[in-house]
């Protein structure tokens, strides 16, 4: 699985590729958090994905995705 995260309006979108299939999955919307404008990063670490992304008063949040 991939992932290709980007900010758009203040919302997180994500769409997965899938590597058996080829297909990609559409592009969806994440929880954000509010005052979201930098695009988020991703981490992979053990088998999921994990976004981090600065919103108001500089703090930092997280979203987990599962396999």
């Amino acid at each position: 699985m991939r992932c290709t995260p980007r900010a758009t309006c203040f919302r997180i979108r994500l769409n997965r590729y899938t590597l058996t299939t080829g297909t990609w999955s559409g592009w969806t919307s994440l929880p954000a958090p509010r005052g979201a404008r930098e695009t988020p990063t991703a981490v992979g670490h053990g088998g999921e994905l994990r976004l981090f992304v600065s919103g108001a008063r500089q703090r930092v949040y997280q979203h987990q995705l599962g396999r």
